[in-house]
């Protein structure tokens, strides 16, 4: 093994990078070609420096998966992901856009629009239903359908404007208020 051990660890520093323990991948590759040798595995004599050189090459190639591998699992997912479900401050924050929605929609001056909104978003009616139900057609009900969320997006965005004014709950300086 003297004869190929010069040529086996220039091989091995060239196929792992630097402080990738190429004398340990050595020592792997001298012991696994005893192990196989002694079981039979070599058939031909002539072929033992290709025969060290493939299980220098398998062993590296299975140090730098073995590598990635570590480093990848080095994430832990549970600290990478929220739990699914919502917390209180989820909670309480939905409800308050609920009650915002609901302010909102009620705002709305056209009767019309918050019928055909609250149909087509909150009940789920589907559109030809409320085409009926309001005598129109369905190109009809779609620029009716345009025109309210437009209308609502413009006062609801006035209204979050207005209810989250910088100080009602921080400071300027981003500290809370007593």
């Amino acid at each position: 093994m003297e004869a190929f051990g010069h040529g086996l660890l220039l091989l091995l520093r060239h196929r792992a990078p630097a402080g990738s323990g190429s004398e340990d991948l050595y020592q792997d590759t001298l012991r696994l070609a005893i192990a196989k040798i002694r079981q039979g595995e070599l058939r031909d004599p002539e072929k033992l420096p290709a025969f060290l050189a493939s299980i220098a090459r398998n062993l590296a190639i299975h140090h730098h998966r073995m590598a990635a591998r570590r480093q990848v699992s080095g994430i832990e997912p549970a600290a990478e992901f929220p739990h699914p479900d919502p917390g209180p401050l989820d909670l309480v924050l939905a409800a308050e856009r609920r009650a915002l929605v609901a302010e909102v929609l009620n705002g709305l001056t056209s009767q019309r629009d918050r019928e055909v909104l609250r149909r087509f978003y909150l009940t789920d009616e589907d559109r030809p239903a409320i085409c009926d139900r309001f005598g129109l057609t369905l190109p009809d009900l779609n620029r009716v359908l345009h025109r309210a969320r437009l209308r609502f997006r413009r006062l609801y965005e006035a209204a979050v404007q207005t209810k989250s004014s910088p100080g009602d709950i921080f400071k300027g300086d981003g500290s809370q208020s007593e």
